[in-house]
């Protein structure tokens, strides 16, 4: 079964009853899994919807996304089942930490090295700028700030270098090197 694959235990040592389920669960996240079916058992969610860890026979964590509704009530309105969905998400789970690692990492550099980055979302025309480039330039730290905010700041006697640099190197793919004030 699915279960099985995704908790590492083969399905003779898996139970049917939540207790048994429950003690898979590594223990630090047992009681907000519980809490969250709770909710939906006593009607204040509709779904069970959450990511958790799981220790599997060997003593490995492995993280899980867990989806659940309730698929049978008794004739009073009461749950009786529920039904759902267990996805084995470890490698995205390592994959954004291995992200947040790397952005912290190169936020140091940046920071040490006093070096700003900027990117230009040319279909929306957003201007997205680390700290430092924002610290660098003078300017806010603005969340949408646009294409025209980041051109405001550019000295007058600069901005046609800039611009051209910035034009030939999206049309052209020419080395973007460029000294403005």
């Amino acid at each position: 079964t699915i279960e099985s694959e995704v908790f590492r235990y083969h399905y003779p040592l898996i139970g049917i009853v939540v207790p048994q389920w429950l003690e898979f669960i590594y223990e630090q996240d047992r009681e907000k899994v519980w809490r969250s079916i709770r909710n939906v058992l006593h009607g204040r969610q509709e779904t069970h919807q959450i990511e958790y860890r799981v220790q599997d026979s060997r003593g490995n964590i492995h993280w899980v996304s867990d989806h659940a509704n309730i698929v049978q009530r008794d004739a009073s309105g009461k749950p009786i089942r529920m039904s759902g969905t267990h996805i084995d998400i470890t490698d995205r789970k390592y994959a954004d930490q291995q992200l947040r690692n790397s952005e912290q990492r190169l936020m140091l550099c940046q920071h040490y090295a006093d070096i700003g980055t900027w990117e230009l979302d040319l279909i929306n025309h957003q201007q997205i700028m680390s700290p430092i480039g924002c610290k660098l330039l003078g300017i806010s730290e603005l969340s949408n700030s646009k294409w025209e905010d980041f051109l405001a700041v550019i000295h007058p006697d600069d901005l046609q270098i800039f611009i051209d640099a910035t034009q030939a190197h999206i049309e052209y793919r020419e080395k973007y090197d460029v000294e403005y004030r």
